[in-house]
């Protein structure tokens, strides 16, 4: 049986770092690539870091087509996951591990979930004070002035808390306890997955 890990949480909770520090190195899970409107950043490369679409018509366009499992808009452009890059993903891995929104998380149940591919969404808790602390910390985003970074990870937390993101969704079917403990983090995955292995062999 094929598996897709979910990770959804509030802005600044860890989710990308646990993926990408921990559990695709360590399980050489697949990973998903969204598509993106957004003008491609330096040091970026297509197909790697996202796939880049021309602009927020071109985008549009494919979402008319129903290309998309799911898509959402953020600073003016679109991202969204492809159901064609879900099923070529699924045809390489055994398992994959995705970032998602819940309502993108929902989509993916709604479309994927099967006899064949078991959905599992996890939902990553940290506090306000945590996310915080993380999106101040983050220097990824290319910004010299420390009062702007300040700012802008002020709005990211206001508007986590606006969209609810603090709240676990109703939907999930794990929930990963973060409070600035990778190590407790990784450990937590680690019990989920062989949690689901132990479900999916009960299965056949």
């Amino acid at each position: 049986m094929k598996t897709i890990y979910i990770i959804v949480g509030p802005s600044g909770s860890g989710k990308t770092t646990l993926v990408n520090e921990y559990i695709k190195p360590t399980y050489g899970m697949g990973e998903l690539i969204s598509h993106t409107s957004r003008p491609m950043r330096l040091g970026e490369v297509d197909g790697v870091n996202y796939h880049f679409v021309k602009g927020n018509y071109a985008f549009d366009l494919m979402e008319r087509q129903e290309l998309f499992v799911e898509t959402a808009p953020y600073n003016n452009y679109m991202y969204g996951t492809s159901k064609n890059e879900v099923e070529e993903k699924l045809q390489q891995h055994d398992e994959i591990c995705i970032v998602m929104e819940r309502v993108g998380a929902a989509a993916m149940k709604q479309v994927f979930n099967s006899k064949e591919c078991m959905i599992v969404r996890i939902f990553l808790y940290a506090s306000a004070e945590t996310c915080l602390r993380h999106m101040l910390a983050d220097k990824s985003r290319s910004m010299s002035c420390e009062h702007i970074r300040h700012r802008l990870a002020i709005e990211r937390l206001i508007n986590a808390v606006e969209n609810e993101e603090f709240i676990p969704p109703s939907m999930s079917d794990y929930v990963i306890l973060s409070e600035d403990n990778f190590a407790l983090n990784c450990k937590q995955f680690d019990d989920i997955r062989k949690d689901v292995i132990e479900r999916q062999t009960q299965q056949l």
